[in-house]
């Protein structure tokens, strides 16, 4: 871990992002756009510190179609039990940025909260 400061600064800063963000099962979904965002760094240089990251294996990194699922290493760190298997059950926070996904955000936004939504023949009313 010592010597990824030395190598790139901004890793650590991932790493650290990561850590504050990951689930009890060492796992997140998250573009790196919303990483840069956050660190207040550029999109490509999250990039080069996450190609360090799984470099020196602190971190793996998981495909989902196009989107990437980031593994903490858990010699590294691990929230929950920890079994060797063929599989791993992950759970992820997936976070999404309001300037990648405008749609969704003014379509939620747009939704009169007042609005009353029947469901299984119960009304439930909805208020701010």
């Amino acid at each position: 871990m010592a010597k990824l400061t030395d190598k790139s600064p901004t890793s650590i800063s991932v790493l650290m992002f990561f850590f504050e963000n990951m689930d009890d099962y060492n796992t997140i979904m998250v573009s790196q756009q919303v990483i840069a965002e956050t660190i207040n760094k550029s999109r490509q240089a999250v990039g080069n510190a996450i190609k360090i990251l799984e470099e020196e294996n602190v971190i793996g990194i998981g495909k989902v179609g196009q989107a990437n699922v980031y593994l903490v290493n858990p010699q590294v760190a691990w929230q929950n039990g920890y079994k060797k298997r063929k599989t791993m059950n992950l759970k992820g926070n997936i976070l999404l940025d309001q300037s990648e996904n405008k749609e969704l955000f003014e379509r939620f936004s747009e939704i009169d909260t007042k609005k009353t939504f029947k469901r299984d023949n119960l009304s439930t009313r909805i208020s701010k």
